[in-house]
């Protein structure tokens, strides 16, 4: 939908407005300047959703790999050593994976939620272009019946229809685009990151002889 659409639209409800001089239409007017005002304003920006969508993407491909690097030879840390500060490594290890797993499936889900956006907002825009191109023939008609006197009120009426059906449809367009946008902020992610260091871990020592440090198996 352009600009320039944008505007026949508006000069041709005006101008209908004008030459019944309807107070409902003349409301009706406004509201459909008002609306597609905001509409025209921020219209958004699809390539740039998805864009960022591949970026999350990227970020899930990456945290996922980070991930995997606690596998099984991170674990035969145990092969080699013994101790509290050990068996507290090893017990922490699968949290922390479970974690890295968790953290790449909620960047998936952003990167998701964002393409699903762009994709509704095209949508959006190619709907509501269906309906301003609609809406303006309806106008037109609208006006040339203004050429007979007596069909004033017809036409009046018929504007008036055009106008709220419009309204009513890009409300509904509107709705729909807002609904998929709210997924974004529907179960965000759990911020906590689970613990790895308790007491015992956090003695690295080896050599104090307090017993919770690392020993060498053999």
């Amino acid at each position: 939908m352009s600009p320039l659409g944008v505007e026949e639209v508006l000069r041709l409800a005006q101008r209908l407005a004008d030459l019944c001089d309807d107070r409902e239409l003349r409301r009706l007017v406004h509201d459909v300047r008002e609306r597609l005002a905001v509409m025209v304003h921020e219209p958004g920006d699809p390539v740039a959703l998805w864009h960022a969508a591949d970026r999350w993407s990227s970020v899930a491909a990456t945290v996922g790999r980070r991930g995997d690097l606690l596998g099984a030879d991170t674990l035969r840390a145990d092969n080699r050593w013994s101790g509290p500060a050990a068996d507290a490594y090893l017990q922490g290890l699968p949290t922390q994976r479970a974690a890295f797993a968790d953290a790449a499936g909620a960047a998936s889900a952003v990167a998701t939620a964002l393409r699903d956006l762009a994709v509704a907002l095209g949508t959006f825009w190619a709907a509501l272009g269906v309906a301003v191109s609609a809406l303006a023939a309806r106008l037109a008609a609208a006006v040339a019946g203004c050429a007979v006197p007596l069909a004033v009120p017809a036409a009046a009426a018929a504007g008036t229809a055009a106008l709220a059906e419009f309204l009513a449809v890009a409300g509904l367009l509107l709705g729909n685009l807002h609904e998929t946008a709210g997924r974004l902020l529907r179960d965000p992610p759990d911020p906590r990151w689970p613990a790895l260091a308790g007491p015992a871990l956090a003695d690295g020592s080896m050599t104090d002889g307090n017993g919770s440090g690392w020993r060498l198996r053999y």
